[in-house]
Protein backbone atom coordinates (compact mmCIF):
# COMPACT_ATOMS: atom_id res chain seq x y z
CA UNK A 1 0.00 0.00 0.00
CA UNK A 2 1.14 3.49 -0.84
CA UNK A 3 0.46 7.23 0.01
CA UNK A 4 -1.60 8.96 -2.41
CA UNK A 5 -0.01 12.80 -3.02
CA UNK A 6 -2.77 15.00 -1.90
CA UNK A 7 -2.23 19.36 -1.27
CA UNK A 8 -3.51 21.85 0.42
CA UNK A 9 -5.40 22.90 -2.11
CA UNK A 10 -7.22 19.95 -2.40
CA UNK A 11 -8.08 19.82 0.98
CA UNK A 12 -9.64 23.01 0.18
CA UNK A 13 -11.70 21.96 -2.64
CA UNK A 14 -13.42 19.10 -0.66
CA UNK A 15 -13.73 22.17 1.94
CA UNK A 16 -15.44 23.97 -1.23
CA UNK A 17 -17.94 21.01 -1.46
CA UNK A 18 -18.15 19.80 2.11
CA UNK A 19 -19.36 23.26 3.36
CA UNK A 20 -22.46 22.76 1.34
CA UNK A 21 -23.10 19.16 2.33
CA UNK A 22 -21.91 18.39 6.01
CA UNK A 23 -24.06 18.99 9.26
CA UNK A 24 -23.00 21.61 11.45
CA UNK A 25 -20.94 19.93 14.08
CA UNK A 26 -19.50 18.14 11.48
CA UNK A 27 -18.72 21.24 9.07
CA UNK A 28 -17.29 22.89 12.82
CA UNK A 29 -14.44 20.77 13.40
CA UNK A 30 -13.60 20.86 9.61
CA UNK A 31 -12.91 24.15 9.22
CA UNK A 32 -11.29 23.83 12.96
CA UNK A 33 -9.20 21.47 11.66
CA UNK A 34 -8.17 23.12 8.98
CA UNK A 35 -7.43 26.47 10.98
CA UNK A 36 -4.28 25.24 11.84
CA UNK A 37 -2.86 24.69 8.66
CA UNK A 38 -0.94 27.40 6.84
CA UNK A 39 -0.94 28.30 2.90
CA UNK A 40 2.66 26.04 1.60
CA UNK A 41 3.03 24.38 4.49
CA UNK A 42 4.50 20.80 3.86
CA UNK A 43 1.63 18.03 4.67
CA UNK A 44 3.93 15.28 4.60
CA UNK A 45 5.99 16.83 7.83
CA UNK A 46 2.90 18.53 10.16
CA UNK A 47 2.72 17.90 13.19
CA UNK A 48 -0.27 16.04 15.24
CA UNK A 49 -2.36 18.38 16.32
CA UNK A 50 -3.44 19.30 19.82
CA UNK A 51 -6.87 18.18 20.87
CA UNK A 52 -6.98 20.48 23.67
CA UNK A 53 -6.62 23.24 21.21
CA UNK A 54 -9.11 21.52 18.67
CA UNK A 55 -11.74 22.23 21.94
CA UNK A 56 -10.86 25.56 22.50
CA UNK A 57 -11.50 26.43 19.16
CA UNK A 58 -14.73 24.44 18.91
CA UNK A 59 -15.85 26.37 21.88
CA UNK A 60 -15.00 29.61 20.37
CA UNK A 61 -16.87 28.95 17.43
CA UNK A 62 -20.06 27.79 20.15
CA UNK A 63 -19.70 23.64 19.85
CA UNK A 64 -18.62 21.83 23.17
CA UNK A 65 -19.83 18.71 24.54
CA UNK A 66 -22.22 19.15 27.49
CA UNK A 67 -19.94 17.31 29.71
CA UNK A 68 -16.62 18.70 30.09
CA UNK A 69 -15.20 15.59 31.96
CA UNK A 70 -16.40 13.34 28.42
CA UNK A 71 -14.71 15.87 26.07
CA UNK A 72 -12.22 13.77 24.30
CA UNK A 73 -14.66 11.33 23.66
CA UNK A 74 -17.13 13.52 22.53
CA UNK A 75 -14.27 15.04 19.95
CA UNK A 76 -13.62 11.35 18.94
CA UNK A 77 -17.01 10.56 17.89
CA UNK A 78 -17.10 13.82 16.75
CA UNK A 79 -14.29 12.66 13.96
CA UNK A 80 -15.67 9.50 13.23
CA UNK A 81 -19.19 11.13 11.89
CA UNK A 82 -17.22 13.51 10.06
CA UNK A 83 -15.36 10.87 8.70
CA UNK A 84 -17.82 8.77 7.58
CA UNK A 85 -19.48 11.90 6.10
CA UNK A 86 -16.18 12.29 3.57
CA UNK A 87 -16.52 8.29 3.05
CA UNK A 88 -20.02 9.35 1.93
CA UNK A 89 -19.03 11.66 -0.33
CA UNK A 90 -16.08 9.78 -2.35
CA UNK A 91 -18.93 8.14 -3.74
CA UNK A 92 -20.58 10.98 -5.14
CA UNK A 93 -17.10 12.70 -6.69
CA UNK A 94 -16.90 15.36 -3.91
CA UNK A 95 -14.41 13.83 -2.15
CA UNK A 96 -11.97 12.57 -4.90
CA UNK A 97 -8.81 12.70 -2.80
CA UNK A 98 -9.93 10.25 -0.71
CA UNK A 99 -9.21 13.25 1.89
CA UNK A 100 -10.03 12.05 5.69
CA UNK A 101 -9.39 12.70 9.74
CA UNK A 102 -6.42 10.99 10.91
CA UNK A 103 -6.46 9.78 14.77
CA UNK A 104 -4.09 12.57 15.21
CA UNK A 105 -6.16 15.14 13.54
CA UNK A 106 -4.42 15.93 10.71
CA UNK A 107 -5.59 15.42 7.15
CA UNK A 108 -4.47 12.40 5.53
CA UNK A 109 -5.81 10.07 2.79
CA UNK A 110 -6.77 6.42 2.65
CA UNK A 111 -4.72 4.12 1.48
CA UNK A 112 -4.27 2.61 -2.33
CA UNK A 113 -4.55 -1.05 -2.40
Amino acid sequence: MSRKVFSLKDIQLLADYYSRVGTPETWALFQTILSFYTSGQNLNNKEPIDTLEILKALEKSGLAPENQEQSRTWLSSLRKRLNRELFKIISQQGNPSEIIIGADYRFIQMLEN
